[in-house]
């Protein structure tokens, strides 16, 4: 899932946090999409090797990050949006290569989008359909209205976020991928 996505929004503090696989460490934020192929509130990490201090990175304001979709679970800490399944942990979903002030003159690139394979057909959630995703188990495809495909086991991923709910004192994220119905060559 290399495809670059381009997103524009305002970041939370960046925070050193450990992968829960225990193999090291990552800066990461939450973004906010505010333009480009996202929306709600999705993670976004950086190798801690690639800024081992974190002061280039800007913090509480508009960024400009350029990133590929690759799902990271790591330990949640105090204020993080955390995950049903694993409550102690939270994830990251884009791996970015840049991060930087915004400019306010730079669009986000459209994103093309990647190939996702369905685990399942969708199932009818309020106003559109929930499907679980083969290659990222820890994410949800969402279909708006009518765009799953009957029988279908392809899609395009065409913007990523995630949606949040309080529950308990805590909250609680559902990162997702909305979803295209994919043609037989595998194009939204």
């Amino acid at each position: 899932m290399d495809g670059v996505i381009e997103l524009v929004g305002r970041t939370s503090q960046w925070r050193r946090r450990m992968r829960s696989d225990g193999g090291g460490a990552v800066i990461a934020a939450w973004l906010r999409p505010l333009a480009g192929a996202g929306g709600g509130v999705v993670g976004v990490y950086l190798p801690e090797e690639r800024v081992p201090d974190g002061a280039a990175l800007p913090v509480r304001t508009q960024a400009f990050v350029r990133a590929v979709l690759r799902p990271l679970r790591v330990h949640a800490l105090d204020g993080d949006h955390r995950l049903p399944q694993a409550p102690d942990a939270t994830l990251l979903a884009l791996e970015a290569q840049e991060a930087l002030a915004w400019d306010r003159m730079t669009p986000p690139l459209p994103w093309g989008g990647v190939p996702v394979v369905l685990a399942a057909p969708p199932r009818v959630v309020g106003a559109g359909r929930l499907a679980d995703l083969v290659d990222l188990p820890d994410m949800c495809g969402w279909f708006p209205d009518d765009a799953a495909l009957a029988g279908a086991t392809l899609a395009i991923g065409c913007a990523i976020g995630g949606v949040t709910a309080e529950v308990g004192g805590r909250s609680w994220l559902r990162p997702l991928v909305w979803l295209a119905a994919a043609d037989a060559a595998g194009r939204a």
